[in-house]
């Protein structure tokens, strides 16, 4: 009798029970908080803080920004000497890498072991597969400058076996501050006597440094200027003797900021200048060769933001000197003639989006853009795009995107893998622009209560006008070297399927995605594989957080490259002639790569901040991972062969000390 009184009583409250019922409603519907260092979207870019970037093992022991966008979604596994950010199966020059929009060339120091980026003077940064407002083809990595003014003078430093880096925020009274970032390799020290790869001995360092004044005038401006810089040299000497290698590298770039805000929109502008030097010097018994190179690029952009309407309007100058061979011996010296290109760009696109329904949103965007060379190449260009997002809700977030692209600036040259025998070319008479028709699908959703989130994508793209180098390094010793002579053009096609699953809640978060994908090329008729596909990628990245501790673990399994392999060897009047494979025909073994870290805080504050130590072991199962394929003598019998070279070093500890005051 008593319970059915109770039941009665509640029905008979009518008001009570609405205030029951409402709180009951927001209990059932709270979701665990998102912890994760990851905001995955399918139509957003990926967001990343770099506070947290400590948390994924990496080669030193400290965050590097580029080696983590390589275990994203859709890029593509790098070497431990190739520097390239491959996106959806595009060539690096393709993928923007730029700080607050502004380009930088060069973006990792010379093999790709780190890139120029202190990771600690950013406040994050963002990944997107496809870029927008530049002209470049493929994905892109902005890295944001500070934002904010801190309340008191505050700093980071952060010292490993391999190198020291320290930051610090120092304001200026209430309106404007100061950061000041500065980083020196020290990797000789420890490791030089294990700095080897197959006959090859080196030594390597670098030196990076960043400087940001930020400034507030009114609660609706902000001015920031941000000056940065990267250089390094590395010297390889052969063991046996006869020659040896030098490479230095060098980029900067300065930028003046301004953002303005009112009540409809909002207003950005940049005034930049960058910059990338390359040198690379080769010294012989019997002659001696300098290759160096620039680039630069000044700019100007805006970018206007109202409501539905987004314009932007860009101009840029472009100044390309293409490697220009200097060689000297005993008998002659010589120097190739001067190639030096300039160019002038300029762009504007304006981009509309559509809310057709309360779930369906149409995004269309066209983009003009108008090339001029020196020699006189004019390259006009109308670039369509559209996007199409609907929410379905419970059933998820589905994307379908498709556009034309158009980039006129080119890299090619020797190698591949981030050595200063790489060089940046323009389009002109003697080479057009390089196109992109390109379309991708993108389904995704959370579920069990916004834990974790899966996306599949599927993608399609066609490169028109690609640039493929046929020379050599001997070719720079030909007198009447000249680099359109070398220089042929074809077509590619990349297409695959990328799947990710992610845990973005709770102590323990992390992702794992695998992609299938082709990138073909075809050059004067034959179609063979782009020198860095990987037709299988698996990537798996977890991150344990508990009180004072944080563990972290990263998991890399790919299909090996493909590489073009010498068959046979013969003798011709003392010179060795290979018969060579089809080209790219062969592939190295698969790559595979565990990297573990556990970092524990002495002290930790409430932001996350505070002093500690991190243990990292980079490879930690000693896999042998093949770098590069070369043409080697086999002792004093004649013999040759032709096979994988690899790192000296299986695995690399590291010890490392952060600080924050």
């Amino acid at each position: 009798m008593r319970l059915l009184f109770l039941i009665w009583l509640l029905l008979a409250q009518q008001p009570d029970s609405v205030q029951i019922q409402e709180k009951l409603d927001s209990t059932v519907f709270m979701s665990e908080r998102h912890t994760s260092m990851l905001e995955i979207s399918p139509a957003m870019p990926i967001n990343v803080s770099t506070e947290l970037l400590r948390r994924i093992p990496s080669l030193t022991g400290t965050p590097d920004p580029i080696r983590f966008v390589k275990l994203l979604p859709g890029v593509q596994t790098g070497t431990e000497l190739d520097a390239g950010l491959h996106v959806l199966g595009t060539e690096n020059s393709h993928s923007l890498v730029s700080v607050d929009g502004v380009p930088i060339y060069g973006a990792t120091h010379i093999l790709g072991l780190f890139s120029t980026f202190i990771s600690s003077h950013f406040e994050g940064m963002s990944f997107s597969q496809y870029t927008s407002g530049a002209s470049r083809l493929g994905g892109g990595v902005d890295m944001h400058l500070p934002s904010r003014i801190p309340s008191k003078f505050r700093g980071q430093v952060t010292a490993s076996l391999f190198e020291a880096e320290g930051t610090l925020d120092i304001p200026l009274g209430k309106k404007s501050a100061i950061y000041l970032s500065a980083r020196r390799s020290y990797i000789n020290l420890l490791y030089g006597s294990f700095l080897r790869v197959d006959v090859y001995k080196f030594q390597y360092g670098f030196t990076d440094g960043n400087i940001t004044w930020y400034w507030e005038p009114g609660k609706n401006d902000r001015v920031w200027a941000d000056f940065m810089m990267g250089g390094d040299d590395i010297a390889f000497k052969s063991t046996r003797g006869g020659y040896s290698l030098k490479f230095d590298w060098l980029n900067y770039k300065g930028s003046l900021h301004h953002r303005h805000k009112w009540d409809w929109g909002e207003l950005r502008q940049r005034l930049y200048y960058t910059h990338l030097n390359l040198n690379f010097d080769f010294n012989h018994d019997i002659y001696d060769m300098r290759v160096p190179s620039i680039f630069g690029t000044s700019g100007y952009s805006a970018v206007l933001n109202a409501g539905r309407w987004e314009g932007e309007v860009r101009v840029e100058g472009h100044h390309s000197k293409p490697q220009q061979t200097e060689v000297r011996n005993k008998d002659l010296s010589q120097m190739a003639a001067d190639e030096s290109q300039t160019a002038l760009e300029a762009s504007a696109k304006v981009q509309y989006t559509l809310p057709i329904t309360q779930y369906l949103d149409l995004s269309a965007a066209v983009k003009g853009i108008f090339w001029y060379s020196a020699d006189g190449a004019v390259y006009p260009a109308l670039l369509p795009e559209l996007r199409l997002v609907w929410d379905a809700r419970h059933a998820g977030k589905v994307e379908l995107l498709g556009g034309i692209g158009r980039q006129n600036l080119f890299q090619t040259g020797v190698s591949s893998v981030g050595l200063p025998v790489e060089f940046w070319y323009l389009a002109g008479k003697d080479i057009a622009p390089q196109g992109s028709y390109h379309a991708s699908a993108t389904w995704g959703r959370n579920f069990l209560s916004d834990r974790y989130s899966v996306s599949v994508s599927a993608f399609y793209r066609h490169l028109t006008n690609q640039l493929d180098y046929t020379g050599t390094l001997i070719d720079y010793l030909d007198p009447d070297y000249s680099t359109p002579k070398y220089l042929i053009t074809g077509f590619g096609r990349n297409f695959g399927l990328c799947l990710t699953l992610h845990k973005q809640a709770g102590e323990f978060t992390g992702w794992m995605n695998y992609t299938l994908s082709r990138s073909l090329r075809t050059f004067d008729g034959v179609t063979y594989s782009s020198n860095h596909e990987r037709i299988h990628e698996f990537n798996a990245v977890g991150n344990y957080t508990h009180g004072r501790w944080d563990l972290g673990g990263v998991l890399v399994l790919a299909s090996g490259v493909p590489y073009t392999e010498a068959e046979s060897f013969y003798m011709i009047g003392g010179t060795l002639v290979a018969e060579m494979s089809p080209k790219n025909y062969y592939r190295m073994r698969p790559y595979v790569r565990l990297d573990l870290s556990v970092s524990y805080y002495f002290h930790k504050g409430p932001d996350g901040r505070g002093n500690g130590i991190t243990f990292a072991l980079y490879n930690a199962i000693g896999y042998k991972n093949d770098v590069f394929m070369q043409l080697d003598k086999k002792g004093d019998n004649g013999g040759f062969s032709y096979g994988p070279m690899a790192l000296h070093i299986r695995w690399l500890p590291s010890i490392s000390y952060f600080h924050n005051f």
